[in-house]
């Protein structure tokens, strides 16, 4: 996942792992290759905070944390989009009216589960630790450092408790190609499958 306005999609990029992938195999190269989705809700309140109110992205639109504001700069499916079209598109989703379709995420979801050896959740990143732990050959005393990108003032954040039901069910609404993604991937990469 690679962060940045000029940085290329996932897709954009899956040749490129493609082929890292098979060079890796052919030079007997170990290799593992990796991603982190989130919760839709999770993610439309986060995306909202970070690039929107606490006033971190110049490129997005700055605004007060209100249900109206929310509503309004709320993306459709924002995880596929990221992950098809890249950031820049996320910026101009609602200017241009140019949100991903279901072929767009069915493909991103195929290549993810073509590409990647593991693809975790923010919700269960202690999964992700424990494998890279395994992977990584790292000693079992080892600790992860825990830093925080985002402010530490808890009054900044705008949560799912400052919407209504009805607002929670519209982003749900939103989401619902990103709610099937993060489905298949849970379903699919699992811990338990792997017997660590």
């Amino acid at each position: 996942e690679i962060h940045a306005t000029t940085a290329p999609s996932f897709f954009r990029l899956r040749k490129r792992l493609r082929r890292w992938r098979e060079t890796a195999e052919r030079n007997k190269v170990p290799y593992f290759f990796f991603t982190v989705l989130r919760e839709s809700i999770s993610y439309a309140f986060s995306h909202f905070n970070f690039f929107h109110v606490q006033k971190r992205n110049p490129t997005f639109e700055q605004c007060n944390a209100t249900q109206e504001n929310f509503m309004r700069l709320t993306l459709s499916n924002p995880q596929c989009q990221f992950l098809y079209k890249g950031e820049p598109s996320m910026r101009a989703q609602k200017v241009t009216n140019k949100a991903v379709n279901k072929e767009d995420c069915q493909a991103v979801l195929q290549e993810m589960m073509e590409l990647f050896d593991w693809v975790g959740t923010t919700e269960r990143l202690n999964e992700t630790f424990v494998l890279l732990e395994h992977i990584l050959d790292l000693p079992t005393n080892h600790t992860w450092e825990n830093y925080r990108i985002s402010k530490d003032r808890q009054d900044v954040y705008f949560q799912k408790e400052n919407v209504s039901s009805a607002v929670l069910e519209w982003v749900k609404d939103m989401s619902t190609m990103d709610i099937e993604m993060y489905t298949a991937v849970t379903n699919h990469y699992r811990l338990d499958k792997l017997g660590k």
